[in-house]
């Protein structure tokens, strides 16, 4: 995570040297729209430069707040269920709607892999989470019955239970006795539809040699097939600013905390980065201040004050003992 903390730096004070900014203008009102128009049209060098946002309108200048404020704004109303692009899956994760994705509706999910490559560029903390699935697939690397819990934890009982009663020595069962076949049916405009995984696939019984390949591509089929349209286009945006090589040799677990944060909070080590002007750790008002944040807040509102102070709820990339400039 250093080394990619140190790349992401040079790579930004590369840009920062030259006079050329990424300057995105946008309407309060207008705000998706002017978001997508203005990433659609922007130069591939354009997204390297440092990000300047300005709020039609409006007089302030971005000193760094406003760029937080753009981008939680923006992700927030691109993720919500009104443009019906992302669901959230276990009151944790968001990830790719069931229902079919039309082609003139693809060009969001690219713009969206853009503003979260974007972000992941310029050090800003995103208020959602995908889950460690996602980053798997963007980095290429094998899908299994873990992955699949993490969207559907009854799919994957099922699927270990299948695996556990064929070796089982005691049940005596035999997959073929179930009739599951190489298929699965979903809902389609209230209607149940069967979709093979291969050509017959839907009269080709499954037995305990073949098991493991059903399993295989019942993951494939859930987590690739269905959403690949939306992901691969989500992927290409985002991969306009994240693909080099350094990328690609670090975790899941490394780049879900790069765009989402650090899960966990340790609120003292909070309380101790604060620096204070016109006041001291001892004065009345701090000490009465912090009584409230620890013995009266939840974590909750701990994370709504935090959003509130640095236009961030997450803790900063690099750990619960960085420095408060990474927000």
């Amino acid at each position: 995570m250093t080394v990619l903390l140190c790349y992401l730096n040079n790579k930004m004070n590369k840009y920062n040297q030259s006079k050329e900014k990424f300057v995105i203008r946008v309407r309060r009102d207008r705000l998706t729209t002017d978001t997508i128009n203005r990433i659609q049209r922007a130069r591939y060098e354009e997204l390297f430069a440092p990000i300047s946002i300005v709020f039609d309108g409006e007089a302030g200048i971005d000193m760094g707040g406003l760029t937080r404020e753009f981008f939680h704004i923006a992700v927030s109303e691109f993720f919500s269920p009104k443009y019906h692009l992302f669901q959230i899956v276990n009151n944790r994760f968001y990830w790719f709607c069931d229902s079919l994705c039309f082609d003139d509706e693809l060009q969001f999910f690219s713009v969206l892999g853009t503003l979260v490559g974007l972000a992941v560029y310029n050090r800003i903390i995103l208020p959602i989470r995908f889950p460690l699935l996602m980053y798997k697939k963007i980095l290429g690397k094998q899908l299994t019955i873990n992955d699949m819990a993490e969207l559907d934890q009854n799919i994957a009982q099922s699927l270990n239970q299948l695996i556990e009663y064929r070796n089982s020595d005691t049940t005596g069962t035999i997959i073929e006795d179930m009739c599951l076949t190489f298929s699965v049916t979903i809902d389609q405009f209230d209607e149940k539809v069967v979709i093979p995984f291969y050509s017959d696939g839907e009269s080709t019984i499954v037995t305990n040699d073949t098991l493991d390949k059903y399993i295989q591509d019942y993951i494939d089929y859930k987590l690739n097939t269905s959403v690949s349209k939306q992901f691969s286009e989500f992927a290409n945006g985002f991969r306009k600013l994240c693909r080099d090589e350094v990328f690609s040799s670090f975790t899941p677990d490394e780049l879900d905390i790069l765009v989402s944060g650090e899960p966990n909070f340790n609120w003292e080590e909070l309380k101790k980065g604060c620096r204070y002007d016109g006041y001291s750790a001892e004065s009345k008002t701090i000490k009465m201040f912090w009584d409230i944040f620890f013995n009266d807040f939840n974590d909750d509102d701990r994370c709504k004050l935090l959003l509130f102070i640095t236009g961030n709820s997450r803790a900063p990339v690099g750990g619960q003992n960085a420095s408060f400039e990474n927000y």
